[in-house]
């Protein structure tokens, strides 16, 4: 019996990558022909690779093979020939984009004339891929006023992505534009005014990254004469009132003062948009003292608290030329002033007097009657406040007391203790003894201070 053995070529295919592909950048499959057969190739060999959606041809090489691509199909030859038993790899460069994402299959064929068995001629490879995200700014914070904001969202073409407010946020979050996307992109958003007296802190997750959103707290800001905040002056001396202000309670004993206590500042932003560091006489957690800065710019004014680094709390001021303001002895901006008689004797002795005592019944301070004296004695008094000497003319502050106008003889900077004003008025006419307690009332430039009172005897 005579058996006839067909001695041919058989070209297997195998394919392969390493790792993960990342949308946005290359990866590499690995693509085996092997002849299995008992005789070697005598025509050329081809490599077909269909592409699928989300990856491109970037270049093909190995030994003795040439590689080209029209649209997705890849196509790579070599002329042999391939002996039984060896083996020629291809490296396959690709690109991958997100729509490739979360992962394709890429399937390769082999040919050659004479082939001895096809079964083996395909191989396909499953292959993961993944889109990469990166979110900027992680963090943004806010003025108590509230404003937008965005995010901008980086990530390879293809590679889709969401925008949501969490609980944290809801209510004064708004996304108001980017809510989803794909590749490269932004999310802007909205943060409404935080009425509370504390800082407030949300979130968003964008790409499933969180974005925080820091607003601070809204402050009151007033003069800490009057306790009024209808108007500040440049160099006048303030008072802040909040939550969250401070860590812990300091003063500022140290000239120039500081503009930093306990970690924390005041920056003053002006009309004219300069930006200004306060210089600080007291912090604590619920109250801060500082003076508003020399040559703020007359308007609306926005004061921003920082504490540790973090600005948790602001508000808005209006600053003019002057807001006069008395400090009153009890320091709540009325009843008794703050101040000093002082007398002159007809030989000219001068001597000076107080015009409050500390009551230790009532646990506050009263007044002392003021006694004008023998004829050819004066009295004058002394007064201190805020918020003065910014006046056009000394012609242009006027006092009462008791509804009586008294001479006011000097109104300016107290030239001591830093954004403190005096105001001297006098002599006390004599048509007042015998009041008793009166209000006393000082006008700048047009405007009132508020009402503090003395006590004439």
């Amino acid at each position: 019996m005579n058996f006839t053995i067909n001695a041919a070529p058989d070209l297997a295919l195998t394919k392969s990558h390493s790792g993960n592909f990342i949308a946005g950048t290359n990866g590499l499959y690995t693509l085996m022909v092997r002849n299995v057969g008992a005789t070697a190739t005598t025509a050329g060999i081809t490599v077909t690779d269909t592409l699928p959606a989300g990856l491109g041809f970037v270049s093909g090489s190995g030994t003795g093979w040439s590689c080209s691509a029209s649209g997705q199909s890849v196509t790579c030859t070599n002329a042999g020939p391939l002996a039984p038993n060896v083996s020629s790899s291809i490296s396959l460069t690709v690109s991958a984009s997100g729509t490739a994402a979360p992962n394709v299959t890429n399937t390769a064929s082999v040919a050659t004339a004479g082939d001895a068995n096809a079964a083996n001629n395909t191989a396909s490879d499953a292959t993961t891929v993944s889109c990469s995200f990166a979110v900027s700014p992680a963090s943004r914070s806010f003025e108590s006023a509230g404003g937008s904001g965005s995010a901008t969202v980086t990530a390879a073409g293809g590679c889709a992505w969401t925008a949501s407010v969490n609980a944290s946020g809801a209510g004064w979050i708004t996304i108001t534009a980017g809510a989803s996307g794909s590749g490269n992109g932004s999310v802007a958003y909205s943060v409404t005014a935080n009425p509370n007296p504390s800082p407030r802190t949300g979130t968003l997750t964008i790409t499933g990254q969180t974005v925080t959103v820091l607003q601070a707290a809204v402050m009151a800001s007033v003069s800490a004469a009057s306790f009024s905040g209808a108007e500040l002056a440049s160099e006048s001396i303030v008072a802040a009132f909040g939550a969250g202000l401070a860590t812990t309670t300091q003063t500022g004993n140290t000239l120039p003062l500081p503009t930093e206590l306990a970690g924390t500042s005041v920056k003053v932003r002006d009309s004219a948009g300069t930006e200004r560091l306060a210089s600080l006489f007291f912090v604590a957690p619920g109250q801060i003292n500082y003076l508003i800065p020399a040559d703020t710019a007359s308007g609306t004014a926005t004061i921003i608290v920082t504490s540790n680094g973090n600005v948790v709390a602001t508000g808005a001021v209006k600053i003019a030329a002057v807001a006069p303001g008395l400090f009153a002895a009890n320091a709540n901006g009325q009843g008794v002033a703050a101040g000093v008689a002082l007398r002159v004797k007809a030989n000219g002795a001068q001597s000076f007097e107080t015009i409050a005592r500390f009551d230790t019944a009532t646990q506050r301070f009263v007044s002392t009657p003021i006694d004008l004296g023998p004829t050819g004695e004066q009295v004058f008094l002394l007064l201190f406040g805020t918020g003065i000497r910014g006046r056009s003319a000394l012609a242009a502050v006027t006092c009462t007391i008791g509804g009586v106008t008294v001479p006011v003889s000097f109104a300016g900077a107290q030239g001591d203790l830093v954004g403190l004003d005096q105001v001297n008025i006098g002599a006390l006419p004599r048509a007042l003894a015998g009041r008793g307690e009166v209000d006393l009332v000082l006008t700048v430039d047009g405007k009132t201070a508020n009402t503090v009172r003395v006590n004439i005897k």
